[in-house]
């Protein structure tokens, strides 16, 4: 039987090809996520080992917030502190060092550089870091900085050169005085931009108090264990500090940094996903038209005394064997693509070294049950159809034995699974529930998928009748409803990807346009104040030059505002400020349903308000990144605005516990009459010290918040392509099947008179009727469902709905692109079939 498994399989290396290809994609997808985080954390934690390599300890306050070491925003260690480090067993020497993120350069262009989110400001130290001047000398006087050499090469900036610099306060001007490496690297470690400053200009920048220390860096004393005098260190601070090795201060930095990592490897698992579901409906049919093809050769095996077991086993191992195949080619093709990638990530800029591959086993296993395991199990219904042709079979045409007729219970499943279905859906829909609004979407999804069989003769009939005038066409149509479950699961594969990508672009799109209706009509200012970039202390906007701003005379109004997460009785909550209370609420259009505008307390909208269980005259706990917790009284509850719908502390609270005490953004309302592209220019002269920000008016304004969201469509239409292209692949290998079936019939039409054009022409209708079938059936699908979701969420913040109708026309213009392209080869191939061997072929 393996022979006889092997012989079969390597009979039909055509099939073998087609069908592997959806496993190879699915496998390289997720081999190559996992390889490219596995070589790029490899990356990540070498830098950062390397970079803290001679931190025996670290001794830091404990961040304000719960469960984070927050060193955005560190509680400042006085002197007394690092003395009594000093001071405990063990401890060889202690030194008191300054390194907070939050210290942007501006280059030679007027901008702070690109490439990093990690920007750090730090008291310049000989004794730790291992920086080395690469030319001039170390800052001595305070308006004197070093900065690193990767950093100066981006800026262009040298010794002599002014520069200014961004921290907690508003622009400075420094001195570049020199430029360091730090054990030979270019930047401290992974990319990052490092200004040094003299410690106490360091200590005013970037903690805003005058002889505070960021963190106290511990050299153990010789013999002295680093774990051991971690307990001991603990024991003697007491719970106000966390205590940490340079292993486990290396591996959180580290952590803090794979952002992009995770993004990038979340979207290739997201391909995966998507090209091995369109690939199991694939194999599923494959193997069931060519268990139909081989009805007489499985009769013959078990009239010789093979047994149903031996059958079906013979249908596994061959569905395994092709797994194995494509498992080693889709391993080798993802190894090669998180190689390529992780090349790319890190790139001059990143300041990663990646050396050769990092093969982690994890993505061999979970890749090898992919290309196996789902490959096995996708056969395993063909495999029972096979066990059970009867030995008499032999007799009989290979095609008389396959009903085609949908099953009834498949039926019957399919519309209790679509029931629940709609009654899940309704039930999220009508309460907001969001479990029973994604339940109802998979047990809908499902349910279709099972009843496609049932529909598909009648929706093809209606898709062919407009244009089946000619024989060829109508022989075609004819051949696409001939094996009504054989079109459906052909069908399917198309069917999924374009459901999956109507429904989100559906999605998107009515949140891209929930957010840009909410900009244009509830915010009234003409001009905002936009940040250009992001990080772990958000871009600045000078206060004084908000200030001027207000001064101008077509100024009617500014509020800037600053936004963070913070802690509010104990729950993590993102908090808002405004510096302008009374502007803010007549720019984003609050209406107070209790309470006013306050200085002096806290205001949420309504759907805060009810989710917080707060109204107006209770009281809050607010813990913020920086300061003691804060107790505040509820002092307004205003109706639901979109743009700023959550809780809203005051200006003075902000200022004293969010990272900086600056505001990130403005809006500026200006007075009757004077237009937006008169104001910008004078508006933008005052903000020319706060390069990370820029003045847009309200049309730019909502393009910028409407072209952010549509990078997610566009990584949307990506996951359609994927889904094409294995649908591609599926068609194809169904016509090949269905014209080596076909074989004699073709050439009994060739017989009586059809030409090779005309088979091609018949071959290409049952392509793009197929496709179109499964096009049509995936954007009614996905866009239904994609309604259902937005009128689920209408609570979350989208209020809008909006049907892409250029983007769905679009995916059926693909799918008929699909049905021509699919047809080329097995229509060129049915057109060159000589007639007398097509005659006697059996």
């Amino acid at each position: 039987m393996f022979r006889a498994t092997l012989k079969s399989l390597l009979a039909r290396k055509l099939r073998l090809v087609l069908s592997a290809l959806a496993i190879v994609l699915g496998v390289a997808f997720v081999s190559g996520a996992l390889t490219l985080n596995s070589t790029l954390s490899k990356a990540f934690s070498s830098a950062y080992d390397t970079a803290y390599g001679d931190v025996g300890l670290q001794v830091t306050a404990k961040a304000p917030l719960a469960d984070t070491v927050d060193t955005a925003a560190p509680k400042p260690l006085d002197a007394a502190t690092v003395a009594r480090v000093k001071g405990i067993a063990g401890v060889g020497d202690a030194t008191g060092v300054v390194r907070v993120p939050g210290a942007r350069l501006i280059g030679k262009d007027g901008k702070v550089p690109s490439g990093s989110s990690q920007r750090f400001g730090q008291a310049w130290n000989d004794a730790w870091g291992a920086p080395e001047l690469q030319s001039g000398h170390a800052p001595q006087n305070p308006d004197e900085i070093v900065i690193n050499a990767a950093l100066a090469d981006k800026t262009g900036l040298r010794p002599g050169d002014r520069a200014g610099v961004l921290t907690l306060q508003p622009r400075r001007e420094f001195t570049v005085v020199g430029v360091a490496t730090y054990d030979g690297r270019r930047d401290f470690v992974a990319g990052e931009q490092t200004v040094s400053f003299t410690e106490p200009v360091a200590q005013e920048l970037m903690l805003g108090t005058a002889g505070g220390y960021s963190a106290v860096n511990v050299s153990p004393a010789p013999g002295t264990d680093a774990a051991a005098l971690k307990k001991d260190v603990s024991a003697a601070l007491g719970d106000g500090f966390e205590v940490r090795t340079g292993k486990e201060l290396a591996e959180d930095q580290a952590g803090s940094s794979k952002g992009l990592l995770t993004t990038i490897t979340s979207l290739l698992i997201g391909f995966a996903a998507v090209a091995v579901l369109v690939g199991v409906f694939l194999i599923v049919n494959a193997f069931s038209v060519v268990v139909a093809q081989r009805t007489r050769e499985l009769a013959l095996l078990r009239a010789i005394g093979a047994s149903r077991r031996q059958v079906r086993r013979s249908v596994l191992l061959e569905a395994s064997l092709l797994g194995l195949v494509a498992w080693i080619l889709g391993a080798a093709l993802g190894l090669l693509l998180g190689r390529v990638v992780a090349g790319a990530v890190a790139g001059e800029d990143s300041g990663l070294s990646v050396d050769g591959f990092s093969v982690p086993v994890l993505a061999l296993v979970v890749s090898f049950l992919l290309g196996v395991g789902v490959t096995t199990l996708a056969a395993m219904l063909p495999a029972v159809r096979a066990s059970r042709v009867p030995p008499v079979a032999a007799m009989r045409e290979a095609a008389a034995v396959a009903d085609e007729r949908p099953g009834r219970k498949q039926t019957i499943a399919g519309l209790v699974l679509l029931v629940i279905g709609v009654a899940l859906l309704a039930l999220g829909i009508a309460g907001e529930a969001l479990p029973a609004l994604f339940a109802g979407v998979l047990f809908a999804f499902v349910a279709i998928a099972i009843l496609i069989p049932a529909f598909t003769r009648p929706v093809v009939d209606l898709l062919a009748k407009p244009v089946a005038r000619s024989t060829t066409a109508r022989l075609g149509w004819l051949n696409a409803v001939r094996h009504p479950r054989r079109t459906a699961a052909t069908a399917a594969s198309l069917m999924i990807g374009v459901a999956l990508v109507a429904g989100m672009s559906t999605v998107m799109r009515s949140l891209q346009d929930s957010a840009t209706t909410a900009v244009n009509d509830k915010i009234s200012a003409d001009l905002s104040v936009v940040s250009l970039s992001s990080g772990s202390v958000p871009p600045t906007v000078s206060p004084e030059a908000l200030r001027q701003i207000r001064a101008l005379p077509d100024v009617a109004s500014v509020a800037g505002y600053a936004a963070e997460y913070g802690e509010v009785d104990g729950k993590r909550q993102y908090l808002l400020s405004w510096d302008d209370q009374a502007a803010a609420a007549a720019i984003v259009g609050m209406r107070f349903i209790e309470g006013s505008p306050s200085a002096t307390g806290a205001m949420m909208n309504e759907s805060t308000a009810e989710r917080l269980k707060l109204k107006v005259g209770d009281q809050i706990t607010v813990q913020l990144a920086r300061g003691d917790a804060v107790t505040l009284p509820v002092a307004g509850v205003y109706e639901n605005t979109t743009v700023a719908d959550m809780l809203t502390v005051p200006w003075s609270t902000a200022q004293a516990g969010f990272r900086t005490d600056q505001p990130s953004q403005a809006y500026i309302d200006l007075r009757d009459g004077v237009s937006a592209d008169r104001a910008k220019p004078a508006v933008e002269s005052l903000l020319a010290d706060s390069p990370e920000v820029e003045i847009q008016t309200k049309k730019e304004l909502v393009e910028t918040v409407g072209n952010g969201i549509g990078t997610i469509i566009l990584v949307v239409q990506l996951l359609l392509a994927v889904a094409m292209i294995i649908a591609i692949l599926g068609v194809v290998n169904i016509l090949v099947l269905s014209v080596l079936e076909r074989t004699r019939e073709l050439g009994m039409l060739r017989a009586i008179g059809m030409f090779r054009g005309q088979v091609r022409r018949m071959v290409t209708t049952e392509s793009i009727l197929i496709s179109l079938f499964g096009a049509l059936t995936g954007v009614l699908l996905g866009t239904l469902l994609g309604i259902a979701v937005v009128k689920g969420l209408r609570g979350q913040g989208i209020t809008a709905l909006s049907v892409p109708w250029t983007l769905l026309v679009v995916y059926l213009v693909a799918a008929l692109v699909v049905g021509w392209l699919a047809a080329l080869g097995p229509g060129g191939r049915a057109a060159k079939l000589k007639v007398l061997d097509a005659i006697s072929y059996e």
